[in-house]
């Protein structure tokens, strides 16, 4: 629709075409006397090159045999030793000019082979493979394996660099007396601990862990696992629910998770209490240490199954346990003042209290909990507040629990756009805070005071532009419509967060940490919806076209199914070509006789193009194609891909 309100109508052609998914090209490639066309696939990518071993079993080439490294981006690498290096020439298909290319042999058996490659080494499947390992871990009294990449890693034999990593360490710890003190302590402790043990002379394995040699190191032969840490929003939310808070460290964590036999020799290292007058003893570490790249994802893993274990046993300890100026700029002259009066109100934080329960009676029995988040924003700030109502019999209780502001953007952005904006913020954290509170939360209301955003979010969102449809549907992906509902901006109590004051009120009086009073009412004295869904912000909304096709078919100059014979035919198409010119031209004047006698080239003519207009109704895809690029191979489906078809133009006859 324009801007005087008339519809537009476009005429357009639609057909369907197949999206180009990969960078493949057809070539021929040449080997012993021997040549064969296949496809080769572009891969900005990759640093070989590299072909299947049944194509060269075709061009009956052998290559020499050479160590293949393949290095991924995430800096993975692997070693095939039993690859060919070979020289072929290739040319474009059909063409004769060649080029010569270095490549290795890649065997490729099955499509297994390709699936394992990519699930061993994308970080993305990496992490999927290391949540199931970690499933099928068996811990005996607190042991584990290490999460290794592969079965079948060998170490090299790193002795010499070992040795020369401890000398390096001694002279140092000679150079600081309290240091060479602390550190010889330090092993004397973790022997008496059981943390690390010394070999005996006839423990033969070599790898000692420290140093990286001959591009391995040990994590580089181990994932990292999954990461099962609580966050620490999610610690803090949950810190508030009982009326006694505890908070606990365990010591040595890592050290208190001991690693099976069979592991325990890629953690050694070399030490002789810094007697350098003697060869050094070889200890290995038999517990997780704080190197390794998977300790921190498998600790988790001993320590809440130690925790589901002695649930039964223990309920009160797994509570717990579920439980435009840079930083470096001087400050402009124009905004000292501003920056000084920002300090003398920070100084007030220090006079806030929040109490850390949430309520004086435990809220766990409550018939219902409820979270309500309020979401404001302002030319200068957004922000989202979350309270917890919950309510039992004939008492509500309504308490603070997070909140979230942001900065608006230094580009200009409409309001509408700014509370959509912080309606997708409020739609995560509301999202987040169920998820990660343990309690078991009956529903969530969202509530905001732009009727634009609540009318965007109750319709389809692919009416809008870009900006407003993509948001929209995140937040629909983590809400309901339903949950969102109107609430006018004198309640609001996120609004308070969007506006700057020069008094700000810290106390506990705040309307902030008092929370709306209507949540502590009724659901019936809540503010109401009436008329939100009418409101509607125009400039946002995608242009509607109507699209009208029309296909119209090009009639035939003469029905050649009313000819028997081809001769008839032929002849009586290049009389009417000729009529057609003649009238075209201007020339029918200059003619004695219309019906002069038809030459040996204007029948040839005739022939022509009859044959193309019969290949063009029974060929149209095959010959567009072929207009395109000549040297194209027809497609499987078509009839025509076991012979050569070219085109060939040819002129317009008299």
């Amino acid at each position: 629709m324009n801007a005087s309100g008339a519809n537009e109508t476009l005429a357009v052609h639609h057909q369907l075409t197949s999206q180009a998914l990969y960078r493949i090209v057809p070539i021929t490639i040449y080997g012993n006397g021997v040549t064969c066309n296949i496809y080769a696939f572009l891969d900005d990518g990759s640093g070989p090159t590299l072909i299947e071993k049944d194509v060269l079993r075709q061009l009956r080439i052998k290559g020499e045999t050479k160590d293949l490294c393949l290095r991924w981006t995430d800096g993975t690498v692997r070693k095939e030793p039993d690859s060919e290096l070979v020289n072929l020439q290739v040319s474009k298909i059909r063409e004769g000019k060649r080029e010569t290319l270095n490549l290795h042999i890649c065997e490729c058996d099955d499509d297994l082979s390709l699936q394992r490659l990519v699930k061993d080494f994308v970080s993305n499947e990496n992490v999927i493979e290391s949540r199931e390992k970690l499933k099928n871990m068996e811990l005996e009294q607190q042991k584990t394996r290490l999460l290794w990449k592969s079965n079948n890693i060998t170490m090299p034999d790193n002795y010499l660099m070992a040795l020369r990593k401890l000398q390096c360490f001694e002279r140092k710890l000679q150079s600081n007396v309290t240091l060479q003190s602390w550190v010889c302590d330090h092993i004397d402790d973790m022997k008496s601990k059981g943390y690390i043990r010394q070999l005996k002379s006839n423990e033969a394995e070599e790898y000692y862990p420290p140093a990286q040699y001959d591009g391995v190191s040990l994590n580089a032969c181990l994932e990292k696992g999954p990461d099962l840490l609580t966050s620490l929003v999610d610690v803090l939310v949950n810190f508030g629910i009982g009326k006694i808070g505890i908070s606990g460290d365990i010591q040595e964590m890592f050290h208190r998770v001991l690693v099976k036999e069979e592991d325990q020799h890629s953690q050694r290292f070399l030490w002789r209490n810094c007697d350098d007058s003697r060869p050094p003893d070889v200890y290995l570490l038999q517990v997780m240490s704080f190197g390794a790249t998977c300790s921190p994802s498998l600790t988790q893993l001993v320590k809440n199954s130690n925790a589901r274990e002695y649930e039964a046993e223990l309920p009160r300890a797994v509570k717990f346990w579920r439980s435009g100026v840079s930083w470096d700029d001087t400050i402009p002259n124009e905004l000292v003042d501003e920056w000084n009066k920002w300090l003398l109100l920070l100084g007030g934080v220090k006079n806030v209290k929040i109490p850390r329960c949430y309520f004086a009676t435990v809220n766990k029995d409550a018939d219902s909990i409820e979270l309500h988040v309020f979401v404001d924003a302002s030319e200068v700030a957004y922000a989202a507040v979350v309270y917890l109502r919950a309510k039992s019999r004939n008492n509500i209780d309504v308490s603070l629990i997070c909140s979230k502001a942001k900065v608006a953007p230094l580009r200009p952005i409409s309001i509408p756009r700014l509370e959509l904006l912080v309606a997708e913020l409020g739609a995560r954290l509301g999202n987040n805070i169920k998820r990660s509170i343990d309690l078991k939360v009956t529903s969530i209301t969202y509530w905001s005071d732009s009727k634009a955003v609540l009318s965007w979010i109750k319709s389809d969102p692919r009416d809008y532009k870009q900006f407003v449809m993509f948001r929209i549907a995140e937040i629909l992906e983590l809400s309901e419509a339903e949950q969102w509902r109107y609430i006018p901006t004198k309640l609001n109590v996120a609004d308070l967060a969007t506006k700057q004051t020069s008094n700000p009120d810290f106390t506990w009086k705040n309307p902030w940490y008092k929370v709306p009073k209507f949540l502590y009412e009724a659901e019936t004295c809540w503010p109401n919806n009436v008329g939100v869904q009418k409101y509607n912000e125009g400039s946002e909304i995608r242009k509607q076209r109507l699209l009208v096709a029309h296909v119209a078919e090009e009639e035939p100059i003469i029905d050649v199914y009313r000819f028997s014979e081809w001769e008839r035919l032929v002849r009586c198409m290049a009389y009417v070509k000729r009529f057609m010119f003649l009238l075209s031209t201007n020339e029918m004047k200059k003619m004695k006789s219309v019906n002069q006698c038809l030459s040996v080239e204007k029948l040839k003519w005739s022939e022509n193009f009859l044959y193309q207009t019969a290949q063009l109704q029974n060929y149209k895809k095959e010959m567009t194609a072929l207009s395109r690029d000549a040297n194209i191979t027809p497609s499987k489906s078509s009839p025509l891909r076991k012979l050569s078809p070219f085109t060939e133009c040819f002129k317009n006859e008299r």
